[in-house]
């Protein structure tokens, strides 16, 4: 979350303003995960925006709205 908060923060014009506090990690917390996609690419799914043309999308319908 914080690397895709930063990438908006950056895209928006405020890089560097934004900060993102950080707490310690609690011990039964998993220290990253990661999504398994196997059933999405079996049947063919594919995505219709990688993620910086997908934040633009989405910056820009803000904008507007």
């Amino acid at each position: 979350m914080r690397d895709i908060v930063g990438k908006i923060d950056g895209k928006i014009g405020n890089d560097g303003l934004l900060d993102i506090a950080t707490k310690p990690s609690s011990l039964n917390e998993a220290p990253i995960i990661i999504a398994d996609t196997t059933r999405l690419d079996n049947i063919g799914w594919k995505p219709t925006y990688d993620i910086e043309s997908g934040l633009d999308h989405t910056i820009d319908w803000f904008r507007n709205k």
